[in-house]
């Protein structure tokens, strides 16, 4: 699974954000430029740490 998430650009100490969910089936994150739809049996496994809000919604750390 880490494998095919680094493939879709998801790697420890990149920045994400939650563009809609997570909610029963799932969630859709922002990746860089990228939306990535996410089931619940994958989210479930993504640990995230909440560095700050984004004023500007552009995905990076305020």
């Amino acid at each position: 699974m880490l494998q095919r998430l680094a493939m879709l650009g998801i790697r420890r100490g990149i920045g994400i954000r939650v563009v809609h969910g997570p909610g029963k089936r799932g969630a859709i994150l922002q990746v860089g430029g990228a939306r990535i739809a996410l089931g619940w049996d994958v989210i479930q496994h993504i640990e995230v740490e909440r560095l700050g809000i984004d004023p500007h919604g552009t995905g990076e750390p305020s």
